[in-house]
């Protein structure tokens, strides 16, 4: 009962982590287009294609976090599959993954205002 419940939350947050730590990657090498629904669109961002691409860069390191904060809690639970683990393991990795998002958006609107 205990893997019933643990497997599948691990999965969830190493799909979570993996993406957000490529999506880090694409920010940071310039592969993310400027929108308004896709990115760290703050309005300092979005004033220009460089402020974009600095944003992003800026945040990329803080979104690596956000990611691999997220997926060692999910490699944790696939050793220890318990309900218990379960539920830590989605406490962290959630509050890891939404404390550094935050300071990704703070990273990416200061480093695209230094640009303005």
């Amino acid at each position: 009962m205990h893997g019933a419940v643990a497997w599948p939350l691990a999965v969830v947050l190493l799909i979570t982590a993996g993406s957000v730590v490529y999506l880090a990657g694409a920010g940071y090498l310039g592969l993310i287009q400027r929108s308004q629904r896709f990115g760290l669109g703050t309005p300092a961002t979005l004033k220009s294609d460089d402020a974009w691409e600095a944003g992003h860069r800026a945040a990329a390191p803080f979104l690596c976090v956000a990611g691999m904060g997220a997926g060692l809690p999910g490699v944790a639970l696939l050793f220890r599959p318990s309900i218990q683990s379960a539920t830590l393991a989605v406490m962290v990795g959630s509050a890891i993954l939404v404390s550094f998002f935050g300071v990704a958006i703070f990273a990416a609107d200061r480093a695209a205002k230094r640009l303005l």
